[in-house]
């Protein structure tokens, strides 16, 4: 056990009924994660608090100041920032937390900008164009097609439907247009086949703890053609998910180039590296370094390969955070 106490921020939704495509909380804590991570970390810390949001956090901060706080947990809605918000409390008021710093979180919250800041790295990225007005629309005539449709900085599929695939240029316009009004920035990508993995690294930029590539299967199917995992898919049981650890079967160049990316960011403590292999080479989605750790996620199945338990999983991130 932790002789310290431990925070967990983090906003709260009871289900998924009535989920569309314009949906903007798909990233908020089910029932079932909150009480597996709360039971978890009562079993490492020697008290655990919760609030809901962080203005609550902000006005209980003094009771904290020896505390660490789980940041990434946490989601809110609308603000490009929003992730950025609790790591940065954090380190205003000197506060340790588990997760990646606000660099990061805002990096990462712009899947444009985090493709360019990876193209240093021998891994793909797809051709894509970003829409934020509707006179924007001619430039979808640059890409190849099939495409796909998504906020530029959304998570957690959100605004991403099992639909928001196009394939040619009157289709990707009606979907653009569709969801441009109530998101500011589209990204649309040449869309690619392949096997969809999310790469899970934990630790510190100069030791790794942890890094397994987790394969998704989607009805049964693990190389996914002219198929994405949309929030019907995600979050309201359209289809049957399965995940497996399948890094023994991946080309080491492609999982040691992900070790490079994690190292190179600082202070990200645990994440998902997410994209596509077609041909042994990596195609990158996006990174996702405020990734669930709920008990049915790509990081503990990573975990649970190596016969860890899911407490032991949160003693693993957290202690990125205890001094040796």
């Amino acid at each position: 056990m932790f002789k310290k106490n431990i925070v967990l921020i983090c906003d709260l939704v009871e289900n998924r009924d009535g989920v569309t495509i314009k949906t903007n909380n798909l990233e908020f804590t089910s029932p079932r994660y909150f009480y597996t991570i709360m039971d978890s970390l009562k079993e490492i810390a020697e008290n655990v608090y919760h609030y809901e949001d962080p203005q609550d956090f902000i006005d209980n901060i003094n009771k904290h100041q020896n505390d660490i706080v789980i940041s990434a947990i946490w989601s809110g809605t609308d603000s490009r920032n929003r992730k950025s918000l609790i790591p940065a409390i954090c380190e205003t008021y000197g506060i340790k937390y588990v997760g990646a710093d606000a660099f990061v979180q805002s990096l990462c919250q712009d899947k444009s900008l985090t493709k360019l800041y990876c193209k240093q790295y021998d891994i793909g990225i797809p051709n894509g164009i970003l829409i934020s007005k509707k006179s924007d629309i001619e430039l979808l005539k640059t890409l190849n097609y099939p495409v796909i449709i998504k906020p530029n900085s959304e998570g957690s599929s959100i605004g991403i439907s099992d639909n928001s695939i196009a394939d040619n240029f009157n289709e990707a316009a009606q979907k653009t247009l569709n969801i441009l009004d109530y998101f500011p920035q589209i990204l649309v990508e040449e869309y690619i086949d392949g096997i969809e993995v999310a790469i899970c690294c934990v630790g510190k930029p100069e030791h790794i703890d942890l890094c397994e590539v987790v394969a998704l299967e989607i009805n049964g199917k693990s190389f996914l053609k002219h198929q994405i995992w949309g929030y019907e898919s995600k979050k309201c049981g359209a289809a049957t998910v399965k995940r497996k650890v399948i890094t023994k079967d991946t080309n080491e160049n492609i999982v040691k180039e992900a070790k490079k990316i994690f190292s190179s960011l600082g202070k990200v403590d645990y994440m998902r590296i997410d994209g596509r292999i077609l041909d042994d080479k990596f195609y990158l989605i996006e990174l996702t370094p405020d990734c669930s750790l709920h008990p049915d996620c790509f990081m503990f199945k990573a975990f649970a390969e190596q016969g860890l338990t899911y407490t032991d999983m949160m003693k693993t991130i957290i202690s990125t955070q205890i001094e040796e």
